[in-house]
């Protein structure tokens, strides 16, 4: 530990040992289950987090009998980064014993919310329809501190049903920090589904929604197709508000 503080040369070490697929389970197992307290400002972190989950990966490369019961202890480590490389480890072995053990994390309190990003992008990557249905229930309130993380994990799936989740909600009334989160899931999406829909809101959106609009449609701003599709909706959209504007007076 005095030697190698913040485990980096362990780490290193073991990340070198997976990617020669070395397959000593014991020698991952020491790993999974090693701590590091050191000193920090105002308390002390243990550096070993990162270790523990690099262990967890080749556990989980080498298909170790025991692993879901080893990850189901790494998924409620003490140490944030341990917890989200469980879930990673969860998703690359995929099942249903993953899954349940995931739906069991998110249902637990977690002190980073961040997480919960990783937790649901895992979950819908393993089982794709029924982790959508249990994902989006996060977006039924806006007032939900998951929302974000459901919407962007959704969002980042590129999947075909996650687009009339999001529509759906966008949909709703919303405060404008929710409505942004939304169209910028949408924009994740990447579909041309979603792109045209988002470009479809720009004609008759109300000033703030179109600023978040343009904006987060500026992703596409060297795809000269789509920003000359923009491009039309916001002509369409002056010459809207010029016409209303003239037939008030």
């Amino acid at each position: 530990k005095k030697t190698d503080k913040g485990c980096f040369a362990k780490i290193e070490i073991t990340d070198a040992l997976n990617s020669l697929e070395y397959n000593n389970e014991d020698f991952y197992l020491k790993g999974l289950h090693y701590t590091q307290p050191e000193p920090k400002w105002g308390g002390e972190i243990d550096t070993a987090a990162k270790l523990r989950g690099y262990c967890a990966f080749a556990l989980a490369r080498t298909n170790y009998t025991d692993i879901h019961f080893e990850l189901a202890k790494l998924l409620m480590d003490h140490e944030s980064t341990a917890r989200v490389y469980a879930a990673k480890a969860l998703d690359y072995i995929g099942g249903e014993s993953s899954e349940l053990l995931l739906r069991m994390r998110i249902l637990c309190p977690d002190n980073n919310i961040d997480n919960y990003g990783e937790y649901f992008s895992a979950l819908i990557s393993i089982e794709p329809q029924r982790s959508l249905a249990f994902v989006s229930k996060y977006l039924d309130n806006w007032s939900d501190p998951l929302f974000e993380e459901a919407a962007f994990a959704i969002g980042s799936s590129r999947l075909s049903e996650a687009f009339e989740i999001l529509k759906k909600c966008l949909t709703r009334p919303l405060l404008t920090p929710q409505r942004k989160i939304i169209i910028v899931a949408l924009t994740l999406l990447r579909t041309d589904q979603s792109i045209e829909y988002l470009i479809s809101l720009i004609e008759q959106a109300d000033s703030m929604t179109f600023s978040i609009l343009t904006e987060t449609l500026d992703v596409y701003s060297e795809q000269k197709e789509i920003m000359d599709k923009i491009n039309a909706a916001v002509d369409r959209r002056k010459k809207l508000r010029k016409r209303k504007g003239n037939d008030k007076k």
